[in-house]
């Protein structure tokens, strides 16, 4: 029986400046600024957040669903703490909404559709407010009325 022998001659190691696999943060998540919500349609925090990659929303005021999961699988947060029923805040309260689809991070937890996360306006060194009023009752039979009022300025020290 002949051995079959094979001579090694070089061997070359190749080393990467950018790493092939990037281990640093996996999640997926796009950012709604306040200059995008008020130029929105929309009125609604679900109704914003669908705009973005990978949500899907019925109908306008409907529940989300993030990638597939169950409406239930979608998680609230205001200013960083998790929320449990309305998240009705006025539009012109928000500063900005991140949504967050994939490789959620695990400060939010078990979530397994996923992240809504609210960062509300801070208050202002000087007092401004309005009032903005919508209605169709001109143009349609549907009636549609809408009613808002903000006001904020600087916090009583």
């Amino acid at each position: 029986m002949a051995k079959n022998t094979q001579n090694l001659k070089e061997v070359v190691i190749e080393q990467y400046k950018v790493p092939v696999i990037d281990k640093g943060n996996p999640s997926t998540q796009q950012t709604v600024t306040q200059e995008e919500i008020e130029a929105a349609p929309q009125r609604d925090v679900n109704s914003i957040a669908s705009t973005t990659a990978g949500v899907f929303q019925k109908d306008e005021g409907d529940a989300l669903n993030v990638r597939g999961q169950r409406s239930s699988g979608t998680e609230y947060f205001i200013d960083g703490i998790k929320v449990r029923g309305s998240t009705g805040l006025p539009q012109k309260g928000i500063e900005q909404i991140t949504v967050v689809t994939g490789g959620i991070p695990a400060q939010y937890g078990d979530a397994t559709g996923g992240i809504i996360n609210i960062s509300t306006r801070g208050p202002s060194r000087e007092f401004y407010g309005g009032i903005e009023a919508l209605t169709s009752e001109i143009f349609d039979q549907y009636g549609y009325d809408l009613v808002t009022f903000n006001l904020s300025g600087p916090v009583a020290s």
